[in-house]
């Protein structure tokens, strides 16, 4: 945005023939246009340029010099940067300042100046942190209030990018939602990996499950399960033992346990519940993972990188380790899990659910909208044939789940080590995790 117009010519120092006319054309800030107090961000601000000759045209300006002297003022801390003639006659067309970070909240501004003069002046809002609290909050609301999870999550979204719009724009937040983040989401390599891993082992499950594999991978444990009781220890064990994705936890043992806990009437919920509290919190601080990459990018552009020099924190994987005794989430939840199977005992609502199964055999609670398709979900049964034949071989099963297992593993692993090869870390094993 300009605001002032021209500013003072420069001369080529060599020919002193050449000169330059500039103005300041925009700055934009490297976070959104509302930031919270202690955030870093940096401003870059792009100049344009009007190029002349003396032997054609004459500068309006009486003040030469060989170049420019640019400052930017951002609320107190000031970043100078001289622009000189580079070696092709032209001159730089953007500079980027020192991050600087905010203890308060309210308009800040930023000013440039070149060669003195004020060329460019600007505001951006500093937000208080808990703010940042109300997509949470809204996303809660709305699910709890609808009871849709794919209403919520959007929900949460639009609130998150309306507090980022300046002048917090409704229209702006509502069209960036979906032009921007859903888009560029959908366009994602890294998310594109998560749909077709989650497709792909999806196929295996449906596949294995017409085929009568499932079927023969029950009959395997259903000699270890007895009971409710053993029920609920295998799914946990069976939780933990795919601890290198959360996703391929959910849905083998979602698919592959689903039967034996129906035959011992455990409900549906407390059957999610056991799914769910085994995929992520294990994931989450298993030393080899899917989330791990995602997760010392974090901690190395956050932490490390920032602050390692100070606290001595200059490796991410072994920060990493460091942080696993005081993941309380995960440990809690783990443990919580342990001690409801052992003592047998469940509280509100799961209570309630318990009880009605046990009592009536309902896995689902009636009224809830999903019992009908849980409970019989004829898609995928066992074919007619297979049934009939009782043709219910584990390996059909049991094959692919270990290949997707060892697979996962292997191919972390390799890429690691390419990785690795391509950087010049060297061969270790914390470099090919990392």
């Amino acid at each position: 945005m300009l605001l002032f117009g021209l500013l003072a010519c420069v001369i080529h120092a060599q020919s002193n023939a050449l000169y330059a006319i500039a103005e300041i054309d925009f700055c934009e800030l490297s976070e959104a246009h509302n930031i919270i107090p202690g955030v870093e961000i940096t401003a870059t601000c792009h100049l344009l340029y009007s190029y002349g000759n003396f032997a054609d045209d004459s500068c309006m300006v009486t003040n030469y010099s060989t170049s420019f002297d640019v400052a930017v003022a951002i609320e107190g801390n000031l970043h100078e940067e001289v622009l000189s003639w580079q070696d092709d006659g032209s001159l730089a067309t953007s500079l980027t300042t020192t991050p600087v970070k905010f203890d308060s909240s309210g308009y800040k501004t930023i000013r440039v100046f070149v060669n003195g003069e004020e060329l460019y002046r600007s505001k951006l809002r500093v937000i208080p942190g808990w703010v940042t609290l109300l997509p949470i909050v809204a996303l809660f609301t709305v699910a709890i209030i609808s009871k849709q999870v794919l209403l919520a999550l959007p929900v949460g979204v639009l609130v998150g990018c309306w507090l980022k719009q300046k002048d917090f724009n409704p229209f702006n937040a509502l069209w960036r939602t979906f032009d921007v983040y859903f888009v560029e989401s959908l366009g994602s390599v890294d998310h594109a990996f998560v749909i077709c891993f989650t497709l792909f082992l999806s196929g295996i499950i449906a596949v294995a499950n017409k085929s009568g594999g499932t079927q023969g991978l029950a009959n395997i444990f259903l000699q270890y399960i007895t009971n409710s009781y053993t029920a609920m220890w295998v799914v946990y064990l069976e939780g933990l033992a795919i601890f290198f994705d959360d996703y391929a936890d959910t849905l083998i043992c979602g698919n592959t346990l689903k039967m034996y806990t129906d035959m011992n009437r455990i409900s549906r919920e407390k059957f999610a519940f056991l799914v769910d509290a085994t995929a992520a919190p294990i994931a989450s601080v298993a030393p080899i993972s899917s989330w791990i990459g995602y997760e010392l990018g974090l901690i190395s552009e956050y932490y490390t990188e920032v602050y390692g020099e100070q606290t001595g924190d200059t490796d991410a994987y072994i920060t990493f380790m460091k942080t696993l005794g005081f993941r309380f989430y995960p440990w809690l939840m783990l443990i919580f899990m342990m001690m409801t199977i052992a003592s047998r005992r469940d509280f509100g609502p799961m209570l309630k659910a318990e009880r009605r199964t046990r009592i009536s055999g309902k896995l689902i609670r009636p009224g809830s909208g999903t019992g009908k398709e849980l409970e019989i979900d004829p898609e995928l049964d066992p074919k007619p044939e297979v049934k009939e034949k009782e043709l219910y071989y584990w390996e059909i099963a049991g094959v692919p789940i270990l290949i997707v297992v060892f697979g996962t593993f292997i191919g972390m692993i390799a890429t690691g080590s390419w990785a690795s090869n391509e950087s010049g870390d060297g061969k270790s094993i914390k470099k090919y995790i990392q």
